[in-house]
Formats: C-alpha cells, structure tokens, sequence
C-alpha cells in the first residue's frame, strides 16, 4: 500500500488518547516509516513493528496466537495487497499464484485468525479492505479482481459468521478519488 495511503489510514486511527499499535508488514523499512508517522502524529502512543511471510499461514496463525494472549485486541486493520501487472501473471503462472496469495488468500486468512482471537476475548473489530476490483472480472485486471473477490466473499461468509457475537467485520472497498 503506497504511503500516504497508510497516512490516511493513520490519520483515521489518530486520537488524543494514548493507544498501543502493532503494526505487522513484509518489510521493515516500511514498517518503520509507518511507526514514524504515527508517532509523530500521537508521541504517548506506542507501537511495536512486527515482520513477517504474509504467504505463510502457520506464521499468521502464531502472530494472532500470540498476539491474543498478550494484548486486548481492539481493531484489527488488515490492508495489504500488490497491483500486479496482469500480462505478466498471464504469461508467468508463479507471478498468477503469488498474487492470488498475497491478495486474496492472505487477507482472508489474516482475518480467520484474528476473528478466532477477537471471539476468545468476546470483543473486537476487523476492519478488512477489498476492492471494487473484485466486483466484476476485467480483463486488464481479472487476477488481481479475482482474487479481491474472494476477500469480498470471505468477508461475506465471516460477518455472517460473527453476526450474533461481540466481534464485528467492516469490508471496505476503497475507489479512486478524482482530484479536487
């Protein structure tokens, strides 16, 4: 997610309240531009950087484990995805297979762990970013879409899921916005 899409984020979650962010990301150099950010933003907040294989489910799986048993889970952000080239995940079927993953397989899996933390603790909030993408396929994009459909479609499933505990699901299916 490019940066100032993160800023954004930040800005939505900034309040005068001290809060205690884990950020979790593929790369720390990012992580650590986001930790700067918001601690700029809120200095009596903390935050904790956390790197880990968005593809690997037992790593998931662990992060929220351990996570759970330390922490009150709050909110649970879970915004990442790449926009990949569709020629070259039709003319490559590895660069297909890791974008589907990482778009698709891994939100989705980010948020079934996480939901089964947030109903242990009987609390909580997911709040889970697709795309319209996913809508309708596409040619100039139908892996990427595709795969954001299924986020849509587990998040779908899960809300239903969760809709008698204390434990929500927000899909968020951010657009372009034209300039002002």
């Amino acid at each position: 997610m490019p940066h100032q899409q993160w800023q954004s984020i930040a800005q939505d979650f900034e309040h005068n309240e001290a809060s205690n962010f884990v950020l979790v990301g593929r790369n720390q150099e990012k992580l650590d531009r986001v930790a700067k950010d918001l601690y700029a933003r809120s200095p009596q907040s903390t935050t904790k950087c956390i790197v880990i294989d968005f593809n690997d489910q037992n790593e998931i799986t662990d992060l929220a484990e351990e996570l759970g048993e330390t922490l009150t889970i709050d909110k649970v952000l879970i915004a990442h995805g790449t926009l990949p080239v569709q020629a070259d995940c039709q003319s490559n079927i590895s660069e297909a297979h890791q974008a589907l993953l990482i778009n698709g397989v891994s939100p989705s899996l980010f948020a079934e762990a996480f939901a089964k933390v947030l109903e242990k603790q009987d609390y909580g909030n997911i709040i889970l970013i697709s795309s319209v993408a996913g809508d309708r396929g596409r040619k100039s994009n139908y892996v990427y879409g595709s795969a954001k459909g299924l986020v849509t479609r587990y998040a779908q499933g899960l809300q239903h899921r969760l809709h008698k505990t204390n434990v929500n699901l927000l899909l968020v299916k951010p657009v372009p916005l034209p300039p002002l």
